[in-house]
């Protein structure tokens, strides 16, 4: 089974679990990331890697994941990074080390700068990044 069909096949399976959870009356759908389903499909009918997925797989692909737990590529402001307790040692690319080490640099930058009513926000940003380099290595 090729990789496309394994995707097809996750995510129909997840609708169909999510369906017979409703229809049954047992709530609104999947209530955690461990029971989210692995694949969206977008309105462009391109696969994208849920946030449960990436946060299950263990570790950034540093393909810039729109869901990245681990590093906010994209610079959203609602972004939230994985807990703590969730970040695995764990091999990774050289890609996936300087982007934590880039965004780190930024936090640290921000803060030594003194960006008013950000100090906290980018104080819990650079444990995560340094919580990322520490158990991460190539």
């Amino acid at each position: 089974m090729g990789l496309k069909d394994r995707i097809m096949k996750s995510t129909l399976y997840n609708r169909e679990a999510k369906a017979r959870t409703i229809l049954a009356g047992e709530g609104t759908g999947m209530s955690s990331q461990e029971e989210e389903a692995d694949w969206e499909i977008t309105p462009q009918g391109l696969y994208m890697a849920t946030r449960g997925f990436l946060i299950r797989r263990g570790y950034c692909c540093a393909n810039q994941c729109r869901n990245c737990p681990y590093i906010n590529w994209r610079h959203q402001l609602t972004w939230q990074p994985i807990p703590a307790e969730r970040v695995q040692h764990a091999q990774v690319t050289a890609n996936a080390l300087a982007g934590a080490e880039a965004l780190l640099n930024y936090h640290e930058e921000q803060l030594a700068q003194g960006a008013p009513g950000n100090i906290n926000y980018h104080q819990a940003m650079i444990e995560h990044y340094l919580l990322l380099l520490e158990r991460w290595e190539t």
